[in-house]
Formats: structure tokens, sequence, C-alpha cells
């Protein structure tokens, strides 16, 4: 949430405080033992998805509660190539009625046949709390805190499993003579 919330600022003052996130949420399964690998398999997979859903979830659910449809011209149109994949990702920089900018990146509109002029429709935050998407459907709050709540729950389940474990060695296994 944080880097949609400052999607106007340098991505160097963003980098500290999820650092700090990432410092803690790693340190702590360490400082507090180490839960099984099947454990902490889980652990990371919902971390994982937690850390993807939430900020293009609020994001999303932000746009859905008070986004403002507009048409946007297209000024600049930005190709990258992943060195791990080899794919190729467009980013399109679009002006709206206004004069504000935005940076679109991952949108379906925004391809290798997308050129400078084009026109087309994006969903903007009249606030700029967030940065402004295509007009895809957005998720909604309930749908973003229902998923939310279910992986943090199965998250803390998980945890208070391990840490009960690892207080307790020995319980739940039977001892052969």
């Amino acid at each position: 949430m944080l880097f949609d919330v400052a999607h106007n600022l340098p991505a160097l003052v963003t980098a500290g405080p999820f650092l700090l996130c990432a410092a803690v949420l790693l340190g702590l399964p360490l400082i507090l033992g180490v839960p099984s690998p099947a454990r902490l398999a889980g652990l990371l997979v919902l971390g994982i998805f937690l850390l993807v859903m939430v900020p293009y979830g609020f994001r999303s659910a932000i746009l859905d509660w008070r986004g403002e449809h507009e048409q946007a011209t297209v000024t600049a149109v930005k190709s990258s190539t992943s060195a791990q994949t080899g794919r190729v990702s467009y980013t399109c920089k679009v002006r709206d009625a206004q004069g504000r900018s935005s940076t679109l990146q991952g949108s379906k509109q925004c391809r290798s046949d997308t050129r400078p002029g084009d026109r087309y429709e994006i969903l903007r935050d009249p606030a700029d709390l967030v940065g402004a998407m295509t007009s895809d459907p957005p998720i909604s709050f309930a749908v973003l805190l229902a998923y939310s709540c279910g992986a943090a729950l199965l998250m803390s389940l998980l945890a208070a499993q391990s840490l009960a474990r690892s207080a307790n060695p020995g319980a739940g296994r039977s001892l052969k003579a």
C-alpha cells in the first residue's frame, strides 16, 4: 500500500520502509524458532500472496470506490525486456484532458502496437491518492478484505502451531519403548 500511496515519490524514499518490513517479517521466524519446512512453505506462500494481493487490491479498491473514468492520450510508450524470462513489457505515459500525466504499466491497452496519440479510457482517483489504471474491472473493498483476512488467519494458525510445537517439541509424539 505504501508504494501506491507514495506513487509520486522517488523509489528511494519508499525503499526504506519496505526493507524494514521485509527484515521484520523474515527475522521473526528466526527469532521465535524456525517452523517445520511444510509450515514455513505455507507461511511463505501466504506471505507472497499478501505482498502481491494487498497493494494491487488497495489500489484497485480505492479506484472502485471513488475512481473516475476519463479519456487519456498516450504521450510515450517504453518497452523493457525481463532478464529472467525475456518477456517484453510496455509502459505507457498518458495525459488526461486536465493535463495530468500518469504512467500505466502492465495494461492490456499498452502493448507493442500502441503509439503516441492513441486514446483510451483510464480510471483515475480525483485526489490522486493512488495511480491510475486502465478501465479493467477493479477489485472491491469487500473482496480485498475477505481475501486479506483469510490469508492472515491462515498465517496466524500456521504460526501458532509452529510456535506451540517449538515450545513443546515432544508434544503429539508417542514414545516407543
